[in-house]
Parts: structure tokens; sequence; C-alpha cells
């Protein structure tokens, strides 16, 4: 089996703040720990935090697992998936030529992103490109409220200070409460545009 030097990414839509609980990329003999804990809207398929590559080579990973909670939605996410193992590793064979550095590379991080609606991606990426390998969907999960914090906040204040340092202007807070979540346009349309969230403290109820 093909080994390589590759570290773990976490993604998830502008202005859609999403927090991964639980992460990992699995092979046979080990996996790979996806980054969880902060919140993260950094813009799908754009990595954000970093798993250290470091020296080792390992095989490519053959499942993703994943747990995560989306704040606009106040919803947990679950989910096992197959990733497409003989794809990623053609990609990471061929690699390609990067004009960043005038020579032929291979890809070194796998990104995964998540999205309200449980939505998950997978993408390769290296200096200067990004390939999408998986596209799929998680299952809503009830689970305990202290995974996310131990914050004895009451849960609703605070989901509605997360996304409102995630929206980060009063106009973007506007145009939540009458459009619903924002929309990536690089992103895959595959969750509902509009979803049902209850904000006390933004005043925020939209329904889809």
């Amino acid at each position: 089996m093909d080994n390589f030097e590759y570290g773990a990414s976490d993604s998830a839509p502008w202005s859609n703040v999403m927090t991964i609980i639980a992460g990992s990329l699995n092979y046979d003999g080990g996996s790979v720990p996806v980054p969880s804990g902060g919140d993260i809207d950094n813009g799908w398929g754009t990595a954000i935090s970093s798993q250290a590559i470091g020296d080792d080579t390992k095989p490519l990973p053959t499942s993703l697992s994943i747990v995560f909670f989306s704040y606009l939605e106040n919803q947990f996410y679950r989910g096992r998936f197959t990733l497409p193992y003989e794809t990623m590793l053609r990609l990471f064979r061929a690699g390609h030529y990067s004009h960043k550095v005038n020579k032929h590379i291979t890809y070194n991080t796998i990104v995964v992103g998540v999205a309200p609606g449980g939505v998950v991606a997978v993408w390769l990426q290296s200096l200067d490109k990004t390939t999408e390998v998986f596209f799929g969907q998680a299952e809503k999960a009830d689970l305990d409220w202290s995974l996310i914090t131990n914050n004895p906040m009451p849960r609703e204040e605070y989901i509605s200070r997360r996304i409102r340092y995630s929206l980060e202007t009063p106009e973007a807070i506007a145009a939540m409460k009458k459009n619903g979540p924002p929309a990536n346009p690089g992103q895959r349309l595959r969750y509902p545009p509009k979803i049902v969230i209850k904000n006390n403290d933004l005043g925020i109820k939209i329904i889809g």
C-alpha cells in the first residue's frame, strides 16, 4: 500500500458557524485526527486549522468518522463515510505542477468540511490546488450540550453570541434574519438555504 506525508484540516461555509466535536480519517492500522473544538466559518473548501503533517508517511484513509454541531440550526450531526481510496491514491500519485514553486508536487492536506443540513465534504489540498473527492450527508444526533461547552450560560444565549461573532456586522445579521443563512457561491448547495433556528438574543426565527 502506498504511503504519503499528509495532515488534516477543517472547513465550513462563510458565516455558517460550525464546530467539529470529533473527527478522524481512518486507515488500516491507524487514523489522522481532524482538528476539532473550535468555531469554524472560514469558507467552503478552505482549510483553517492544521493537523501537523510531520515526517512520517502513512496510508491514505479509507473512511471518515465525524461528529459536529451546526449553530444556525442548534443541531448535532454524526456520520461515518467510506472514502474513495482509489481516486485519492490516483491523485496523490499523479500530483501536479505548481507555479508557486516551479516544480511538480503532490497533495499534502486532506480537508474535511461540514455545513448546515449535515453536509460533509472532503478535499485534497496542495500548495496551490484543491480537489473535491467526497460529498455526503451526516445524520442528526441527540447529543449532550456539554460536548460543546461547560459554560453555565443558557444554550440559546451561547448560540446567539457565536452567531453574532460569526456574522460580525449588523448588516450581516439583518440579512440572515431576512434571507436565511448566507450561501457561499463556491459551494454545492445541497442543504436547504433556509433553516429553522430560534435565537432569543438576536430575535431570529428562520423557517425552512
